[in-house]
């Protein structure tokens, strides 16, 4: 085995070990349950008022069978107004609207991405002080792209909705653009293959790999 082989081989091994003992100990402690709520958390403080006039709720999903944690919980002001007048043209003390909800893994949709980010740079044989900035960069764009995808979800669900809610964008290739978005960046190796992008710009040039000579004969 050459020099390339055996360097690419430790390299590879090291980031599975580290992948599977983060994880290991992600399962082991309360660290996901910990995760939800900081997602949880930053969800409501962007996107709990959304476009004009929708409101969006983050709850704990209560389903202990599912494999979600959050439940995104969809109305707007325009919904409710309506269902006052409803109701006061009816005579009616108290009226129910009726609300979209759906549910989300927030590990899968951001924490496994972090973790595997997180197993890169841990990985590549560079100094400490040189994977501080990488780590920063990924890290930032992660979060970015968290909130890309939030956003793009809501828009697309309350643009299904836009009859009852009266958010988001009607019909037409404004709503297909959003659609054809929402497609590509939920798709769980997209999300990968930008932070390999960002891992390959910020430390490959930074890497020492042993060249591969090959010995010839004549």
């Amino acid at each position: 085995m050459n020099e390339l082989s055996k360097f690419l081989t430790k390299r590879l091994g090291i980031f599975i070990v580290i992948y599977a003992a983060i994880l290991l100990l992600t399962h082991l402690g309360d660290f996901k349950s910990k995760f939800s709520k900081i997602f949880k958390k930053n969800a409501t403080a962007l996107f709990s008022d959304f476009g004009s006039g929708g409101e969006v709720q983050f709850k704990k999903d209560q389903n202990k069978n599912d494999e979600y944690d959050l439940l995104f919980v969809m109305s707007s002001k325009q919904q409710k107004q309506r269902a006052r007048k409803e109701g006061l043209r009816k005579g009616l003390k108290h009226v129910n609207i009726t609300t979209i909800k759906f549910p989300i893994n927030s590990w899968s949709f951001t924490g496994l991405l972090i973790v595997f980010y997180i197993t890169l740079i841990l990985a590549t044989p560079m100094s400490w002080i040189q994977k501080i900035l990488p780590t920063l960069y990924g890290l930032l764009f992660i979060y970015l792209f968290t909130n890309l995808k939030i956003w793009v979800a809501l828009m697309l669900k309350f643009s299904d909705n836009y009859e009852r809610f009266q958010v988001g964008l009607e019909p037409g290739i404004l709503m297909r653009i959003i659609n054809y978005t929402y497609n590509i960046i939920s798709f769980q190796f997209f999300g990968l293959t930008m932070v390999l992008l960002i891992w390959f710009l910020t430390c490959f040039n930074k890497i020492k790999i042993p060249r591969y000579n090959k010995l010839i004969r004549i």
